[in-house]
C-alpha cells in the first residue's frame, strides 16, 4: 500500500477536465511528444492504442523490447490520460510468410509465448507494474483494462485463408486472460472490438457461438463493438443488440464498450460510411448523445472516436472510406466534428464503473 501511495503522489499531468469516459483512436501511434500533444487541450481521458507483440519480442524466447510502448504510455500519462491496449500485432516468426500483422498465434508455442507477452505487458504497466516504479515523477495512471485483439471476426484480423472463428478466439482470450491476470491479478479484459463489416462473421452470432461452450462468458469482463453504421440510428440499434446478448448469457454487469465508431468524409462518394464534414459531426453529435442518453441501460464504458486525424492513403485502395474518419484533416486543422467531440467530452457523464467478471471459475 505504501507503494502505491508514493507512485500515486506525482500530479504533473495539465488541468483540462478529462472524461473518464470519452477516448480517441488514431493512426499513426502518438509515440513522440509532439505527436501525443494533440491531445493536451483534448478533454478525452483515454488513449486506445495497438500494444504490438511484434515490437517487443521481434525474436521468439528473447528479452522484451517494451521501448516503443514506454513512450506512449509516459506521454499518456504526462496528459493525465489512460492508455487503452489492444494486445495485437504478431511477430514475424509467428506470421511466417504472412504479410498480415493481425495473424493471431497457433496453439501451442505460438500461443505460449503470447500469453507470456500479455503476462509481462501487465507487470509491467498494470497495477504497481515496474514501469511506474521506474518513473514516479509520471502521473500514476496504471492501464487498468486490456483488449484482446482487434475485430477477431473479421478476416484481415484472423488466420490468412480461414474463417474467423469465436472458438479459436476463445483459445486466445483464455490464454491473454491468464497472462495478463498473472501479470496483474487487478487486470480487466475487453473482448476484442467486433466488426460489423460486410465480410465479418455478424457480431451477434459471432458471440453467441462464442458462449456455447460453458463458462465461456466467464473469459471477459467487458464486451467491445465497432458499430460503423449509416445512420446513427443503426448505431444504437446494434449497440441496445449487443447488450441483449450480454443481458441473455447472466452478464448484466458486463460494460459494453464502443472502442472505435466514426463516419468518413474522405473516400469513395457513394460508400455508406461516406459523409460531408458536416455530415460528420451532425452525426457525431446525434450518436454520442443518445448514447449518453442510454448510458445506464447500455452500461457504457468508453466512447472512442476513429481517428484523431485523417491519414494519407496507403498502398492499398486509394478511395477506401477509412482514412477519411479524423476529426482532424491530414494538415492538422480541425473539422467541425473536432469541437462538438471535445464539447460532449467535457460535460460529459463518467464511465459506468467497473468491476470483475463476477461469474465464477474459467473454463
Amino acid at each position: 500500500m505504501l507503494l502505491l501511495l508514493a507512485l500515486a503522489a506525482p500530479a504533473t499531468a495539465d488541468a483540462v477536465q478529462r472524461s473518464s469516459l470519452f477516448g480517441i483512436n488514431s493512426w499513426a501511434l502518438l509515440e513522440e511528444d509532439a505527436q501525443i500533444a494533440q491531445l493536451r487541450d483534448m478533454p478525452v481521458g483515454g488513449y486506445r492504442m495497438p500494444f504490438s507483440w511484434a515490437y517487443a519480442e521481434r525474436e521468439a524466447g528473447k528479452p522484451y523490447d517494451f521501448s516503443s510502448h514506454d513512450r506512449v504510455v509516459a506521454g499518456a500519462a504526462r496528459l493525465g490520460v489512460r492508455v487503452l491496449p489492444i494486445l495485437s500485432d504478431s511477430p514475424h516468426w509467428v506470421r511466417g510468410s504472412s504479410t498480415r500483422v493481425g495473424e493471431p498465434p497457433e496453439p501451442g508455442y505460438e500461443m505460449s509465448r503470447f500469453e507470456a507477452f500479455a503476462a509481462a505487458a501487465a507487470a509491467r504497466y498494470g497495477a504497481g507494474g515496474s514501469f511506474w516504479r521506474e518513473h514516479p515523477e509520471l502521473p500514476y495512471l496504471p492501464i487498468q483494462d486490456w483488449e484482446v485483439w482487434n475485430e477477431p471476426n473479421f478476416p484481415s484480423f484472423w488466420y490468412d485463408g480461414r474463417r474467423p472463428s469465436a472458438s479459436e478466439y476463445r483459445l486466445l482470450l483464455t490464454v491473454a486472460r491468464r497472462g495478463l491476470t498473472a501479470g496483474d491479478p487487478h487486470a480487466r479484459v475487453i473482448f476484442g472490438g467486433l466488426s460489423y463489416g460486410g465480410a465479418a462473421v455478424p457480431p451477434v452470432r459471432y458471440l453467441r457461438e462464442f458462449l456455447r461452450v460453458r463458462g465461456s462468458e466467464c473469459l471477459f469482463d467487458d464486451m467491445a463493438i465497432h458499430p460503423y453504421s449509416r445512420t446513427p440510428r443503426q448505431v444504437l440499434r446494434r449497440a441496445l443488440r449487443m447488450r441483449a446478448v450480454l443481458d441473455a448469457a447472466g452478464r448484466t454487469e458486463a460494460r459494453l464498450w464502443l472502442t472505435e465508431y466514426g463516419w468518413s468524409t474522405g473516400g469513395a462518394r457513394r460508400h455508406r460510411f461516406h459523409v460531408s464534414e458536416e455530415g460528420q459531426q451532425r452525426n457525431l453529435v446525434r450518436t454520442t448523445r443518445a448514447l449518453l442518453r442510454l448510458r445506464s441501460k447500455l452500461r457504457l464504458g468508453g466512447l472512442y472516436w476513429f481517428a484523431l486525424r485523417d491519414a494519407a492513403p496507403g498502398t492499398g485502395d486509394q478511395s477506401w472510406w477509412g482514412w477519411g474518419t479524423g476529426l482532424l484533416r491530414e494538415d492538422g486543422s480541425a473539422k467541425p466534428a473536432f469541437s462538438s467531440y471535445q464539447r460532449l467530452a467535457s460535460t460529459a457523464p463518467k464511465a459506468v464503473p467497473s468491476g470483475h467478471s463476477a461469474c465464477g471459475v474459467s473454463p
